[in-house]
Order: structure tokens, then C-alpha cells, then sequence
């Protein structure tokens, strides 16, 4: 095995010390609403602006939906933060959205759906319940769902009522009862809408009937929010409409809808939330503005003490792109080369004595890994000058 100078030992510390901190950042995932506003999530083209230049590149929208692959199986801790109920600054604010944070093990290659809930629609005296953000399998079953705040009231109505870290919505502030076990909210004596939850739409009594649409859609009914015909919407993510003119405010979407009334042109009651993770942090009136979605992955071992228990050797490093990697093992391993954003761009069954032939990489900071039956065992920077 070729040896290294001092001072190529030494410089190889530091590029190792910068790349494992840039591979950490790297491990995180940010979900944005992407420049989406109103109750229509982000198309194709808004995520791929948004997403260019990170490890997101590639994501999918399908109706607004953000469609992500796990990359590598491990643990991974989640937060998500629902949107706010639409405001007026600085006399009035919608109901702050909820913060659910939780630890997942995730395995390799298992698609999440992400809808990252919008901010309610505010605007002359029309205020929007705020969107849930939810994340589920491609079987539609709950990860996490951080509930959307109350959009604030009308005429005489004062602050949107926060999200719920419990399962089940809240009332609006004149009434219109918080859906419960992952339904939407119910509107009275109004034509505002309440909020969408998980499995349904939000429902309500209406003095115009065809004002039911500005109630939110439940996430698997696609998550739209509330809107009738020129009125301002609620934000995506089940939030509902605000009634137009001074009315009531719109209940938030989430797991379980809020409820509204247009009673005293009051606010908008907000959402519910689930968490089916380990490790849970949840906070409540924690989030304003657009909700969020964050998943990084969890490394609970030290790298360089991963590395030495395995006796996994890279070398030279740094290459021209033509390395070697010893193992101790081969059955059911797999060596991956990364780039800085995370994309992979080498991946192969891994043996005793594994020779890397990269030569059309660019100069940088790459990052190899491997797993062992699933489990990465293993993560060694190297550098291509």
C-alpha cells in the first residue's frame, strides 16, 4: 500500500475533517413550497428551478405533491411544520402551524409523498386557513402531519387559532366544530370553509350552498385548498377559504380539519397532527409564514470509529478518479460513490478487492459509502485531483 507524506497526511486530514462536515449538511433535505402560493401546490417546473442546485435535483411533483426516494437505508428524523393561517400585520395574525419532529428508519429505494403546506390567502378582509404538511408512503399511510393554523377573522374577528399537536382540530372561535380521527372541520352559519384533514373533505351548513367548495380537500383527495370563485383560498395542504369581505376566517388543514364559523366574522380554527415516529419533539404556535419539511439522516456512530471497526481501506486518496477499496467482507455489500449534492453516480456489488475506474469525474470532494444487508456500515471522503 502506497504511503502518505507528512504533509499529504496532513492536508488529507483537513480535506477529511471539511468533507465529513460537508457530508453532513449534505444528508439534510429541504422541502420548500417552492414559490407556490394559494391553494395549488408547486408543478414541475417550480420544483426543478427550486431544487437545481441541491440534493433535491430530480424530485418529482405529481398535483403539487413532492414524490422523494430514500437514498440509503438508515434512520432518519423528520420534522414538519405547518403553514400559518392567512394575517393582517400587524392587527391581526392567522393561527401559527404546529412543529412535529420524529425518528424513522427508512429503508433504501421506499418512496415518500411530501406536501408541504402553503400559507392562507389574506386580503381585503378574506383569510385563509394555512395548509398542513404531511408525509406518507406511495400507500398513503401517515409518517407525520404537521397541522395549519386558523386563518384570522373579519370585520370585528382578532387572531387565527393555532394548530393542535393532538389529533383532532379545534373549533373556530364562534364555533364550527375541529374534524376528529383524521377528518375534515365543520363550517356553520357561514360561507368561509373549513379545514381538509387526512381522510376527509371539509364539510359545513352554507347560507350560498355552492360556497361548500371554499372548504379544504383531505390529502387523499389531492390537499387543494378552499376556494369559491373569485375568493381568496386557503392554503394547500386542506386549508379552507376565508368568506370574502370581512367574514370568517378559514379553518386550517391537517390530520384532522379546524372548524369555522361565520358567527361574529370570527377566526378560523386550526388543524390537528399526527406522529407515528420514535423520539418525538412537538411543539405547538412554533411555525409562521409557509410550512416546511425536513428530513436528515441520522448518523448515531462516529464515522471515523465506523471506519476502523470495519478495517475498510481507500486508497490513494487523493486519486485521479482510479482507486482501490479493500473490504473484510463481500456477501450482501454494495460500494456507492456520491458528489457533493448527494446525487449518486457510481454504485456496484462490492467484493474483497474492489478496483474504482472514475476517470470522467471532475476535480472535487467525492464521498464513497457501503452497506452492509441494508445497513451503511461505512462512509470514507476521498479526494479526484
Amino acid at each position: 500500500m502506497r504511503s502518505l507524506s507528512v504533509i499529504q497526511y496532513k492536508t488529507l486530514i483537513v480535506l477529511v475533517a471539511f468533507s465529513l462536515n460537508l457530508l453532513k449538511a449534505q444528508s439534510t433535505y429541504n422541502f420548500k413550497t417552492a414559490g407556490a402560493k394559494g391553494n395549488f401546490g408547486p408543478t414541475q417546473f417550480q420544483i426543478d428551478s427550486t431544487y437545481a442546485l441541491t440534493n433535491l435535483f430530480g424530485t418529482k411533483s405529481e398535483g403539487g405533491v413532492q414524490i422523494w426516494t430514500v437514498p440509503v437505508t438508515g434512520l432518519y428524523r423528520i420534522e414538519a411544520k405547518g403553514a400559518q393561517g392567512g394575517s393582517q400585520a400587524p392587527l391581526k395574525h392567522g393561527g401559527k402551524g404546529v412543529t412535529m419532529r420524529g425518528d424513522f428508519n427508512l429503508t433504501a429505494g421506499t418512496v415518500l409523498k411530501i406536501l408541504v403546506g402553503q400559507e392562507g390567502s389574506s386580503g381585503f378582509g378574506c383569510y385563509g386557513g394555512g395548509g398542513g404538511s404531511f408525509v406518507t408512503d406511495t400507500l398513503n399511510t401517515p409518517l407525520i402531519i404537521a397541522g395549519g393554523g386558523g386563518g384570522a377573522g373579519g370585520l370585528t374577528g382578532g387572531n387565527g387559532i393555532d394548530a393542535s399537536i393532538g389529533l383532532n382540530g379545534t373549533a373556530g372561535a364562534a364555533g364550527g366544530a375541529g374534524g376528529i380521527n383524521g377528518n375534515g372541520g365543520n363550517a356553520v352559519n357561514t360561507n368561509g370553509g373549513s379545514g381538509g384533514g387526512f381522510y376527509s373533505d371539509g364539510t359545513g351548513v352554507f347560507y350560498i350552498p355552492q360556497c361548500s367548495v371554499s372548504s379544504g380537500k383531505s390529502f387523499l383527495n389531492g390537499g387543494t385548498g378552499g376556494q369559491y370563485d373569485f375568493w381568496l383560498p386557503g392554503g394547500f395542504g386542506g386549508g379552507g377559504s376565508g368568506w370574502d369581505g370581512n367574514g370568517n376566517g378559514g379553518g386550517g388543514g391537517g390530520y384532522s380539519g379546524g372548524g369555522t364559523s361565520g358567527t361574529s366574522f370570527s377566526a378560523g380554527g386550526g388543524a390537528g397532527s399526527y406522529n407515528s415516529g420514535f423520539n418525538q419533539l412537538n411543539i405547538s404556535g412554533a411555525n409562521t409564514g409557509d410550512g416546511k419539511v425536513i428530513i436528515t439522516q441520522v448518523i448515531s456512530t462516529d464515522l471515523v470509529e465506523l471506519n476502523n471497526n470495519y478495517n475498510i481501506n481507500l486508497y490513494p486518496n487523493p486519486n485521479n478518479g482510479n482507486f482501490i477499496v479493500e473490504l473484510p467482507f463481500e456477501k450482501d455489500a454494495v460500494i456507492t460513490v456520491r458528489n457533493i449534492l448527494g446525487q449518486v453516480i457510481f454504485t456496484k456489488t462490492a467484493m474483497l478487492m474492489n478496483e474504482i475506474t472514475l476517470n470522467e469525474i471532475s476535480i472535487g470532494v467525492y464521498h464513497l459509502s457501503v452497506t452492509l444487508n441494508g445497513t451503511v456500515v461505512c462512509n470514507k471522503p476521498f479526494v479526484k485531483q
